[in-house]
Parts: C-alpha cells; sequence; structure tokens
C-alpha cells in the first residue's frame, strides 16, 4: 500500500495542482488587461489558447507517456514554469503576444501531457477501483484553482500583477520535479506490457463509442468553462462582495475538485458506469433552468456545474478502460481529451458572445440548457453500446 501512495497518489497531486490552477486565470485576467491596457477579451483568449494547447498537448502526448513517465513529468514541468515566467515576462513589456505565447501556448502543451501522466499509472496501482484511482489525479487538477487562490490571496500583496507568476512559477517547478521523481508504474506491469501495435487512428476515428464520447466531453466542457471563465464577472454582475467573491473562487474550486472523486466513486458502484453521465446531464439541465428562471441561482449554479464538468474528466478514463486495451489508453485518452483543446476556444467564448449582445452574462444558462439537453441523449445513446461490438 506504501508503494501505491508515493509511487502512484503522491506525485499525481504534485504533478496535477499546479497545471490546475489554469482555472483561476480570473483571479489575473482584470489586472493584467488594467495593467497593459487592452481589453478584457483580449486577455481571456489566453485562458482560451491555454485550454485549447492542454487538449492538443494531450491529444498528441499520449504517445510520449506511454514511452516514460518520468521523463513526460519533467517535460510538462519544465515547459510549464518556463510559460509562467514568459507570462510574466509579457506583463512586464506591456505585450501580449508573449503572454499568448507562455500561458497559452507553452502552459497549455505542458497542462495536457502532465494531465495525462499519472491516470494510466493510477490504473495500474488501483485495478479494482479504476473510477477511484483516476480521479485521485483528476481531483487534484481541479483543486488547482483552490491552491491558486490561496497562493494568490498571500503573494500578491507582495508582488503585484507583473511579478507574481515568477513566485509562482518556482513554487510549481518544486512540486512538478519532485512528483516527477517520485512517479512509477507497478513492477509487474513493466515486465509485462505489450507493444502499441494493435492502436489504430483509423478505427478509432471511425469507433461510435469513441466519437460519442469525444462529443459529450466537447459539450460538457465548452459549457463547463462558458461558466467558470465568467465566474468573477458574473459574481460581480450580481453585486457580490470582494471578499465573498474569493470564498465562492474557493468553493468552486473544491467542487470542482471534490465531486471528481465524488462522480467516479459513484460509477464505480453502478452497474453500468456509463450511467453517470445520465446522472450529470440531468442535474445539469436543471440548473440551468432553474438559473434562467432566478438568475440570484446562478451563484449556486456556478459552484454545482464545477461538480459536473469535473465529473466528466474523472469519469472518463475508466469508462474508456473498459473498451480499449490499456496499452493504447493514454492514446486513446488524449484523443478524447482534443475535445477539452476545441472546446476551450469555443467555450470560453460563448459567454462573450453573449456579453457582447447583451451586455450581460445573466444569460448564459438558457443557451446552455439546449446543449446539456443534447449531451442528455448522447449518453443516453452511450449507455447502449455493447463493450465488445
Amino acid at each position: 500500500m506504501m508503494n501505491k501512495i508515493i509511487r502512484g497518489i503522491i506525485p499525481a497531486l504534485l504533478i496535477t495542482l499546479p497545471i490546475g490552477s489554469v482555472y483561476a486565470f480570473s483571479l489575473f485576467s482584470t489586472d493584467i488587461s488594467t495593467y497593459i491596457n487592452c481589453s478584457f477579451k483580449e486577455i481571456q483568449f489566453a485562458f482560451s489558447l491555454s485550454i485549447f494547447f492542454l487538449g492538443m498537448g494531450a491529444a498528441f502526448g499520449g504517445s510520449i507517456v506511454e514511452k516514460n513517465i518520468n521523463k513526460s513529468a519533467l517535460l510538462a514541468s519544465g515547459l510549464f514554469c518556463v510559460g509562467l515566467i514568459i507570462t510574466s515576462i509579457g506583463i512586464s513589456l506591456h505585450n501580449i503576444w508573449f503572454i499568448y505565447v507562455g500561458y497559452g501556448f507553452l502552459c497549455g502543451i505542458a497542462q495536457g501531457i502532465g494531465y495525462l501522466t499519472p491516470v494510466k499509472t493510477l490504473l495500474m496501482w488501483f485495478p479494482k477501483n479504476k473510477g477511484l484511482a483516476t480521479s485521485i489525479s483528476i481531483i487534484s487538477f481541479g483543486l488547482g484553482s483552490g491552491l491558486c487562490t490561496i497562493l494568490h490571496n498571500y503573494i500578491y500583496p507582495y508582488t503585484g500583477i507583473n511579478n507574481i507568476f515568477y513566485v509562482l512559477s518556482v513554487i510549481y517547478f518544486i512540486m512538478m520535479v519532485v512528483g516527477a521523481i517520485l512517479i512509477k508504474k507497478p513492477y509487474i506491469e513493466q515486465k509485462t506490457t505489450i507493444s502499441n501495435t494493435n492502436f489504430n487512428y483509423k478505427i478509432i476515428f471511425k469507433d461510435k463509442f469513441f466519437i460519442l464520447s469525444w462529443l459529450f466531453m466537447f459539450l460538457n466542457i465548452s459549457a463547463g468553462l462558458s461558466l467558470i471563465g465568467s465566474s468573477v464577472n458574473i459574481f460581480k454582475e450580481l453585486n457580490t462582495q470582494q471578499n465573498i467573491i474569493v470564498l465562492l473562487m474557493l468553493l468552486a474550486g473544491i467542487f470542482n475538485g471534490g465531486f471528481r472523486l465524488v462522480f467516479a466513486w459513484i460509477s464505480d458502484l453502478l452497474n453500468n458506469r456509463r450511467n453517470i453521465w445520465i446522472y450529470i446531464s440531468v442535474l445539469s439541465i436543471i440548473l440551468m433552468l432553474l438559473s434562467s428562471i432566478i438568475p440570484q441561482t446562478l451563484v449556486i449554479t456556478i459552484i454545482l456545474i464545477n461538480a459536473c464538468y469535473g465529473g466528466g474528466f474523472s469519469t472518463i478514463p475508466s469508462i474508456l478502460s473498459e473498451r480499449y486495451d490499456l496499452n493504447c489508453l493514454s492514446r486513446v485518452h488524449g484523443l478524447v481529451l482534443s475535445a477539452w483543446g476545441i472546446a476551450g476556444l469555443i467555450g470560453n467564448n460563448i459567454s462573450t458572445l453573449l456579453y457582447s449582445l447583451s451586455g450581460s452574462f445573466l444569460y448564459i444558462p438558457v443557451l446552455l440548457t439546449v446543449i446539456y439537453i443534447i449531451n442528455l441523449f448522447i449518453s443516453l445513446t452511450l449507455r447502449k453500446i455493447s463493450l465488445h461490438e
């Protein structure tokens, strides 16, 4: 059991907590916009780029993870922290292109590779509790925004917006490198690994199960990001006090991370693991309908949608592992996560577009209700597909 903790759980937390800080970008976006004298929309595009390249990093980084998890973790550590440093340079120089390259491109690629690295390893350490095991890694990614919020509150008064990313890069680099050194696959798996010759892109891209899984994740992520990316602005529009906003952001991060564990645990208990996506879709529809009628409930909705958003991520690895061979799971998982990258460009801009048209963020739930209804039909179809067809 000690090996499972030291070689599996602890490094998973150390690697994914820092890269999960991407979800706290709204803490910095307004201040960056003011400091470098550019529009809020231009700054938010850095967040969109980061999510896009996260998905692309996962889609094309699966083979790197399959070959050597220690090297993939070190690569993610270096890219992520260099990205933060370049971001800080961009802020100091009032140059948004440095921010796009640093936070958008480099941090995004690092997040994709780092996100994939611990997942398969945890599946192998805990073969009897797949959902619960993978959620350990994915929960820490969700909790990353909570960690960043805490660090922001302590560091920001001393550094200001132009230096805070320098300090964060040092803290995150130490955490991720320690995780990269500790992480290790079970010894038995290393001796019995089968070659990856059974992986075929043409077969995967024609597989109905893969296509529907990709669509579910794309819609769930797009809808979630449209709220998460604008959460601070929504709270302000609802006249929420600043100290309460900080508390709500921390709570949203806890729900994003904590309910990854809850939904994954529930999926382990179900006769058909894929039913969990039906429950997530139904809950999301109820929340959107309620917020469409009573805008004030958006405060609660944002927190709970963080839970549904995280639940989709924590359950996808175990769902895929029932369909696809373990030796190519990182590649398939990475390809599904390409939906995350595309959703990062689309989802975050849904709220921006609606705001430009209406002057308010409070109309978002009306559109998201339709998106979650589509996802409900997708999840109902997925439940019926045989895992062996």
